[in-house]
């Protein structure tokens, strides 16, 4: 056992040295420690830990994919720091994992199974937190009422005095991120303009079902609220400044996921500093730089035909997600264009690869 917790002499970045500890290491506690960076992919080379925890601290990014190595792995504590992005498809293949814990702005997460093997996710809400209770509440009513194939589904819910929790469904293939920057795959951009459509087609259902944003939100609480549902680099101007959302916004927001799926760059990438965004490097790129800015491996193709409808699929795909994010709100597209456009560039994707046959 290793243990620094509420240690004042540890103070920085987890080395990626840490992957050179004696791997008998079974417990390693470093809480409290203002550790502060990535956790780094090291970890997975301690491949007898059995219980993690590094808890209260800075520590930013997604949990390295390498903790699929810790097959002894029991106990995993993340809670309050600043993680980003899903709960990694890799932690369902730890049999002996038994404790998760993550913390969000209105509860925690946790990863579990039933008895049948029914992966599933758990969201326990944080009582103590003010809103908590019609956060509760509006999700159960939002999650009950919907039924589409690219939503994930609630399976059930537990609500008493003292504890509310919501249980849903655990998406098998992974995330959005897994596939885009994960070493083991590399969708083309012919997946990739599908998953973006599965991921835009919800938007219409919302917009024309009974599901409006002053409903979910709260019309009183909208602003609080929408604060802590925002992630930094995907928010629109009016978002960033005023905390208002609106349909448009939604579409912005879109309109930077579509580029971050083509280009594997994220908007807090470390080389988008000052006046240079995400956008504007992609605006600044096209058309004529356009394999500077897209991913080049799927722009690779020994067929002329094939490389020529690749290239003018992802210049349209870009020159559509520039529209969705226009500075001001009012200026941009809504999201029903935006998938009406998206299936015709993907009609036209696979006409000009039949060209060829």
């Amino acid at each position: 056992m290793l243990n620094f917790y509420d240690n004042p002499f540890i103070d920085g970045k987890l080395p990626i040295s840490i992957g050179n500890l004696s791997i008998s290491l079974e417990e390693l506690d470093a809480s409290h420690c203002n550790i502060r960076g990535n956790i780094p992919r090291e970890i997975g080379n301690l491949i007898n830990l059995i219980n993690l925890y590094i808890a209260n601290n800075a520590l930013i990014g997604t949990i390295p994919t390498t903790i699929k190595r810790l097959e002894k792995f029991q106990r995993l504590s993340l809670e309050d720091n600043t993680l980003e992005g899903s709960i990694q498809f890799e932690l369902c293949h730890l049999k002996n994992l038994g404790y998760l814990y993550l913390i969000g702005s209105f509860g925690s997460v946790y990863q579990g199974t039933f008895s049948d093997g029914l992966n599933i996710v758990i969201k326990v809400f944080n009582l103590e937190v003010k809103g908590s209770f019609k956060s509760f509440g509006v999700e159960c009513d939002f999650l009950r009422n919907i039924c589409h194939g690219s939503l994930v589904t609630i399976i059930s819910n537990c609500c008493n005095v003292d504890f509310k929790a919501l249980i849903l469904e655990f998406m098998p293939n992974g995330s959005l991120e897994k596939w885009l920057y994960s070493h083991n795959y590399f969708p083309d951009i012919f997946l990739r303009l599908n998953i973006m459509i599965d991921v835009a087609s919800p938007f219409d259902y919302f917009y024309h079902g009974d599901f409006g944003i002053a409903k979910l939100l709260g019309e009183k609480d909208s602003k609080l609220q929408t604060i802590t549902l925002a992630t930094i680099g995907y928010m629109a101007s009016e978002y960033e400044t005023q905390g208002v959302v609106s349909i448009k916004s939604d579409a912005y927001s879109f309109g930077i996921l579509l580029i971050e799926t083509l280009t594997r760059k994220k908007p807090t990438d470390e080389m988008f500093v000052g006046e240079m965004s995400l956008k504007h490097w992609v605006i600044e790129s096209l058309p004529s730089a356009l394999t500077q800015v897209v991913n080049a491996n799927f722009l690779i193709s020994t067929k002329e035909q094939e490389h020529f409808a690749i290239k003018d699929c992802a210049l349209s795909s870009l020159q559509l997600a520039l529209e969705c994010s226009k500075k001001l709100p009012e200026e941009g597209i809504d999201m029903k264009n935006v998938i009406a456009k998206l299936k015709k560039i993907k009609i036209k994707f696979l006409k000009d690869l039949n060209k060829q046959a």
